[in-house]
């Protein structure tokens, strides 16, 4: 039996990927989290590509189309199940990259953040990014690792 490879920060090329999947399949997602942070000028490590998708079972199965397209090109391992997506439960794809899959981030559902998405271009993929005021709403948390992005995104409000 082959020896499980560890997980890897996701590449440019991971993001595009996935990103573009996304938008081939038409989900309704935002992006955030560290490549949300890239996108607006700090780029740092990140663990994962996050995305808060709105509780929709069409949108879900949209969703679950554009991962098995992404599985056929990168390693996942682990695959969440339809029904917890549609029963709103944050989770993941994971294998050789993470994805998070975000129902909720910072208490706040897709809904509350719908007016601060923004469409922008990466490398020629049109994407939807959570805006500055977006991306400092889903900061508002206790994680310690939140403030020194909270304090760089207030610096460009």
């Amino acid at each position: 039996m082959p020896e499980e490879q560890a997980r890897r920060a996701p590449s440019l090329d991971d993001i595009l990927l996935v990103l573009s999947e996304l938008e081939k399949h038409n989900v309704t997602y935002a992006l955030l989290g560290g490549v949300a942070m890239a996108i607006h000028g700090f780029p740092r490590m990140t663990k994962d590509i996050d995305c808060i998708f709105p509780r929709d079972p069409d949108n879900n199965a949209r969703l679950m189309a554009a991962i098995a397209a992404i599985s056929g090109k990168l390693r996942l391992d682990y695959l969440p199940q339809k029904e917890w997506l549609d029963q709103g439960f944050s989770t993941a794809a994971e294998g050789e990259i993470g994805i998070d899959i975000l129902y909720v981030a910072a208490s706040r559902e897709f809904a509350d953040y719908k007016n601060h998405i923004e469409r922008c271009e990466i490398d020629g993929i049109t994407v939807n990014v959570l805006d500055i005021e977006g991306m400092l709403m889903s900061k508002e948390t206790g994680r310690p690792e939140d403030i020194p992005d909270r304090i760089r995104l207030s610096r460009l409000k």
